[in-house]
């Protein structure tokens, strides 16, 4: 298995011809069945988010770059694409403090070491 691993929201948003299995084009609300900022939120627009923005769209750019870390068969990410979306959906429908912890543990799951660095 290995050590685990994760890319930032840097390296995904600067590395489009590496993702696999969505495109900046994807719908947000398509593929995280939450309507999150709105239902015309792309990926692109959702992974370029100021990193000073926390709250909310902290947590859509982190679990963009997450879902994309999970996705990827070269990253050893800590959860499954599967996971990253769950995770994702219970802690949006929670709200709150829910939103900023999920927003850290994606972050910080985000910045372990990345394979194509």
């Amino acid at each position: 298995m290995g050590a685990l691993q994760g890319c930032s929201v840097d390296f995904w948003r600067n590395n489009y011809g590496l993702w696999i299995g969505y495109f900046p084009s994807s719908m947000y609300s398509e593929e995280f069945d939450r309507d999150a900022i709105g239902a015309t939120l792309n990926f692109n627009t959702a992974i370029n988010f100021d990193r000073r923005l926390e709250g909310i769209h902290g947590l859509v750019r982190e679990s963009v770059a997450a879902l994309l870390n999970a996705e990827h068969p070269g990253v050893n990410y800590p959860l499954t694409s599967r996971e990253v979306l769950r995770e994702f959906q219970i802690a949006y429908d929670s709200g709150g403090m829910q939103i900023d912890e999920q927003l850290v543990r994606f972050k910080t799951f985000n910045h372990l070491a990345c394979p194509f660095c």
